[in-house]
């Protein structure tokens, strides 16, 4: 027990006590708020650590945006999934990748992931039209519509 000022009247109380025995003020201890922002830093930095190693599964390649009618954009992903094996994992996680990437209202977001980074269009100069000779190491893609309809499907082009 140590012994501490009360904030209302200055008198000497006890750091245990609830309320000034002189005044009546109450006593709030902080160490219950320093604990929660240890616990709250410590957590968010758990989240961003995931995160990070989450995504370095991946490697964007190229990006192309194109302006629609209706003021909105389209955009063209084409990602590299470096490591790529056929597991329940990795499609979680592609998929998430592609949920992550922007979309605006009215426009269209289109990702490719291929499993081969040198055999990885690069969609900043061809749009979603590259060349065939791509499409065996496409291995996911995603759609995201207009109307905010998603569509993924795993070797789109077999």
């Amino acid at each position: 027990m140590s012994i501490i000022k009360c904030k209302e009247c200055g008198k000497e109380i006890s750091s245990k006590a609830k309320i000034c025995p002189n005044c009546g003020a109450p006593f709030k201890k902080k160490s219950g708020c320093l604990i929660i922002t240890i616990i709250l830093v410590l957590f968010l930095f758990f989240l961003l650590i995931v995160g990070t190693i989450s995504n370095r599964n991946f490697e964007d390649i190229g990006y192309y945006k194109v302006d629609t009618n209706n003021g909105s954009h389209s955009r063209v992903f084409s990602v590299y999934v470096k490591g790529f094996k056929d597991t329940p994992d990795i499609w979680e996680d592609i998929r998430k990748y592609a949920e992550d990437k922007m979309y605006s209202a009215g426009g269209m977001t289109i990702v490719f992931f291929f499993n081969d980074k040198d055999n990885t269009p690069d969609v900043t100069f061809t749009g979603a039209e590259f060349d065939k000779r791509y499409e065996k190491y496409c291995v996911a893609g995603y759609w995201k519509y207009p109307n905010g309809k998603v569509t993924f499907y795993k070797y789109p082009f077999k």
